[in-house]
């Protein structure tokens, strides 16, 4: 909008040569997408939209959905026709759950029958059994219900852990159990026969950065007396790495004395000044 003035009186102007005091802002048709639908001076405002409810096996998610005015206070005025969506469906893939292999054979009366129980995702891709929400179905069973006379106890170690240290010596350790026939556990006393498996050993990865003092500098004065000095850098196999690599403290730099020849002193002449009288 802007205001037309008359250096006399308007009414001494022709009006049908006036300029016009209004012209149009916009000329093309609103934007009606989710999000920006206008209706005259209102809005609908939509904000992010939040989290889903769910990891997997469909869940939901909402966001805001107001309607403004353009100062952005909040209005009732808006059509309903447009307004967008509160809450979209999100994670609508099935949760992981328990492939089930088929039992192997028994050998004999004694002992058991297994099958491969893996957590797996929709894709049919393995996942952590943590992932499955159901308790794992049971991996062995014995062959026969019947007590056997003479349970075959062993002992059964487990997987070895990582080492404990991420460089230099470590200690790895892993479980150890006595099971009967059927893979249930006992208590040790019927495995006395044979020794118990090792259930710790020693690890070595590569050797942990650590402090090397550099080479001696040059002597700091090229005759009478200087000093050379060296500081401490942190190195893994024979190369410098970042400080917070080595998680010694930093050892101090050092200094020592340094004499490479004697000074020869002479003297040195200027010119003369004027003569002074």
């Amino acid at each position: 909008m802007r205001w037309v003035r008359c250096s006399v009186e308007s009414a001494e102007c022709p009006q049908n040569e006036r300029p016009p005091s209004e012209h149009v802002c916009q000329k093309e048709p609103c934007d009606r997408s989710e999000g920006n639908y206008v209706e005259g001076q209102r809005r609908w405002k939509v904000g992010t939209w939040g989290a889903c409810s769910r990891s997997c096996g469909g869940g939901h998610q909402r966001r805001q959905v107001i309607c403004v005015d353009d100062m952005e206070s909040k209005s009732t005025s808006c059509p309903l026709k447009g307004r967008p969506p509160e809450s979209r469906l999100c994670h609508v893939e099935d949760c992981p759950k328990w492939a089930l292999g088929t039992w192997s054979q028994c050998n004999t009366d004694c002992g058991d029958q297994r099958r491969r129980v893996v957590c797996q995702d929709w894709a049919g891709v393995s996942q952590p059994d943590s992932h499955c929400s159901r308790p794992k179905p049971q991996e062995v069973r014995p062959c026969d219900s019947r007590d056997c006379a003479q349970p075959p106890f062993a002992w059964h170690p487990g997987p070895w852990s990582q080492c404990s240290a991420s460089c230099g010596d470590g200690l790895m350790r892993r479980s150890v159990e006595c099971l009967d026939g059927g893979h249930r556990p006992v208590p040790y006393v019927h495995c006395k026969e044979e020794p118990a498996p090792a259930d710790k050993r020693d690890c070595r990865l590569a050797a942990c950065p650590r402090w090397q003092m550099s080479p001696w500098s040059p002597c700091s004065a090229p005759c009478g007396n200087g000093t050379h000095k060296r500081v401490a850098r942190c190195m893994k196999r024979g190369r410098e790495v970042p400080a917070e690599s080595c998680s010694e403290p930093r050892p101090n730099g050092q200094v020592r004395p340094c004499f490479l020849r004697p000074c020869h002193y002479r003297w040195k002449k200027t010119r003369w000044t004027p003569c002074s009288a």
